[in-house]
């Protein structure tokens, strides 16, 4: 079945429109994990399709994304959500136009600081947590069972992160709270200066704050002012702790890590993601041999 095919049968199965109410449909985003489709609608209402690519089954656990999903619609930061199939991922949201284009990068930069805040101090609260390490022995798991090929070094360079990481400022931040987990700048809705939106939950769970913290810095290639920046105005101080600047390096080589072999799975199921792991694992080894 095609892409056209599932948008016009779920449209019409979960009555966000029938068949004959669907006007123009287009690809507004194919990443890596996703494709999203623009879908406008003879009533005058506009809606995103989203549909889950190759492996996300595997990647994915959309029982946790729907709850999240839900649960995170009370502080109002995330798009409205019209229908959510939990077993094949497909997912209708309210579209909300992006204009970040005339928003300043620092202004971007201190309004999402102030919107990760404002999601981590908040009472809400994940069943599920985000475990990175266990994510990781999932994801080997899964390499060694379908034989995948990885870096022959692997297992060395995770053994000197774990043996660095025993000994690092990062342990004083051990608290959890509701994180993302995957702030890559697609992720973010910029649709004026004072609102900005945050979809794709497919991550998200109880966290240690400072990884969101380093997702978004890592993802989004924050130069060192622009981190200084971002971090000061999240924390409200203009002097930060050298550990919170030290474990946000530590939390970004281990996220390296994590997309790296994520990013082979997806590789096997047929979506080439070759370059963008090895870029990570390269970046990993140069931080980790720096640690």
């Amino acid at each position: 079945m095609t892409d056209l095919d599932l948008i016009i049968m779920y449209l019409a199965d979960s009555k966000v429109a029938a068949a004959t109410e669907i006007g123009k449909i287009e690809l507004i985003q194919h990443g890596m994990t996703n494709r999203n489709y623009k879908c406008s609608l003879t009533t005058g209402s506009t809606v995103i399709v989203r549909i889950p690519g190759n492996a996300t089954e595997i990647l994915v656990n959309r029982n946790n994304e729907l709850r999240n999903t839900q649960i995170i619609q009370q502080l109002n930061i995330t798009v409205d959500h019209l229908f959510f199939d939990n077993k094949s991922g497909i997912k209708i949201t309210r579209y909300v136009e992006d204009n970040r284009s005339h928003v300043s990068k620092q202004e971007q930069l201190i309004n999402i600081a102030r919107f990760i805040r404002r999601l981590h101090s908040s009472n809400i609260t994940f069943k599920n947590n985000f475990k990175p390490f266990t994510l990781i022995k999932f994801y080997l798991t899964s390499i060694y069972e379908k034989s995948i090929t990885i870096e022959s070094d692997f297992e060395s360079i995770t053994s000197k992160y774990y043996a660095h990481r025993i000994n690092s400022e990062i342990l004083k931040y051990t608290s959890t709270c509701a994180c993302h987990n995957d702030l890559v700048g697609e992720n973010f809705i910029v649709s004026s200066k004072t609102d900005i939106y945050l979809i794709d939950w497919e991550y998200s769970g109880m966290n240690n704050p400072i990884w969101d913290l380093a997702s978004y810095s890592l993802e989004n290639s924050l130069s060192y002012e622009e981190e200084k920046l971002f971090l000061e105005t999240y924390y409200e101080l203009t002097a930060l702790d050298t550990a919170v600047y030290r474990s946000l390096e530590y939390l970004k080589a281990l996220q390296d890590l994590l997309w790296y072999l994520w990013a082979e799975l997806k590789t096997q199921y047929g979506q080439d993601c070759k370059h963008y792991g090895l870029t990570r694992y390269n970046r990993a080894k140069l931080k980790i041999n720096k640690l």
